[in-house]
């Protein structure tokens, strides 16, 4: 859903939005409030994730709680990069059993010769 947001964002920064809901609280004490997270988003390193063109999902490793998910997506421009997100499940009351997003970190990909 976090993806498909962000691939439809639109002028009124709904698709980030959407995505900062499913951040984990402790994530949240650090990248927002809302509107601190949309430039956050839009910094370098994570503009890649608006708008982009299509989504791979690599297989996650789950474990003790903890999930490590990494994609690799097609920018607007073509360009492949990756990103790793790393969620938890939840404990307090307000979120339990829910998978939220603790962080999202780039990596390159390297270019596939033909």
């Amino acid at each position: 859903m976090q993806l498909t947001a962000m691939q439809q964002n639109d002028a009124s920064n709904l698709g980030i939005e959407v995505t900062f809901r499913f951040a984990s609280p402790s994530n949240r004490r650090y990248t927002g409030p809302l509107e601190r997270f949309i430039r956050l988003v839009k910094n370098p390193s994570y503009k890649h994730l608006l708008n982009h063109l299509d989504v791979n999902f690599m297989d996650p490793i789950i474990e003790n709680g903890m999930a490590i998910q990494d994609v690799i997506l097609t920018t607007s421009t073509g360009k492949r990069i990756g990103y790793r997100f790393r969620l938890s499940l939840q404990q307090n009351e307000q979120y339990k059993d829910c998978w939220m997003t603790d962080a999202v970190t780039p990596f390159q990909v390297p270019e596939v010769s033909a």
